[in-house]
């Protein structure tokens, strides 16, 4: 949650909407400043249920697939300024995947990634970060990272 929403930076300032944002974290089975007990919560995989991760992708969708979002198109314009207007779609989503973390993804899922791009009829540099990015956040190891 706060890995996402650092990189898309919804919000320039405080706002109302933020206290939602708080609350999306009760939906993702970790309410804020309430842990199961004094351990704290659970990491990794044992905590999360297919509740809990459907939210936690939504989530992620649709901050990191917001082309309107600050921190979106702070990317697209490093990786256009960075020369890679007219890159491929590997390289797209390996610049990317370097971008967000970095995250090391499996060969599977780079796979995946790599051919969802290439499907991809957006022409706008942005919007093609967007729609990586959206893709990236709803993998297994971007949730568990």
């Amino acid at each position: 949650l706060a890995g996402t929403l650092r990189t898309a930076r919804p919000f320039p300032r405080p706002t109302v909407e933020m206290f939602q944002v708080g609350l999306a974290t009760n939906y993702m089975g970790q309410e804020l400043m309430n842990p199961p007990n004094v351990e704290g919560w659970h990491e990794g995989a044992e905590w999360i249920d297919s509740g809990s991760l459907v939210e936690r992708v939504n989530f992620a969708s649709q901050y990191l697939g917001n082309p309107d979002s600050p921190g979106v198109r702070d990317m697209a314009d490093r990786l256009a300024s960075e020369q890679r207007a007219q890159f491929d779609s590997a390289t797209l989503v390996d610049s990317c995947l370097d971008l967000l973390g970095p995250i090391t993804v499996s060969d599977e899922t780079r796979a995946t990634l790599v051919a969802s791009s290439e499907a991809c009829e957006q022409d706008d540099l942005t919007t093609r970060v967007a729609e990586t990015l959206r893709l990236i956040g709803s993998t297994r190891e971007y949730q568990l990272a």
